[in-house]
């Protein structure tokens, strides 16, 4: 698929990927892409409040299930919790793709929760800059 998006599209989506696999990804991407422009961008599940890990938990654990998503976890030697996103910190490390889509996973998907989220996650990347 990333050699097809390489040829035919101006990007790819990833997903469910770690930091390490998401840059390898990205580099055999830019190999494949043979100097044409083509953008690596990974959806990332992300926690911005402690409370919320139960939730990433579940629906990791459930992704681990589904015998494509295990089979790719597999191959890639990691957990699905491993190519998830719950601080500044582990943000940095997915610093290996060009956009990174933050997918927000709070403890009840309340308004409140999703605007602290919002204002965490800036916070976390004005930190970077």
């Amino acid at each position: 698929m990333r050699r097809l998006a390489a040829d035919e599209a101006d990007g790819v989506l990833l997903n469910w990927l770690s930091p390490k696999a998401a840059a390898e990804a990205t580099a055999e991407l830019r190999r494949d892409a043979a100097g044409r422009p083509a953008r690596s961008i990974l959806y990332a599940r992300t926690i911005a409040d402690q409370a919320a890990r139960p939730v990433l938990e579940q629906e990791a654990r459930g992704y681990e299930t589904v015998p494509a998503y295990a089979a790719n976890f597999s191959r890639l030697g990691i957990r699905a919790i491993d190519a998830t996103i719950d601080g500044a910190e582990r943000l940095a490390a997915f610093d290996v793709v060009d956009e990174l889509v933050l997918r927000a996973i709070t403890p009840n998907g309340s308004l409140d929760e999703l605007v602290r989220f919002a204002e965490a996650t800036a916070r976390w990347r004005d930190a970077a800059a």
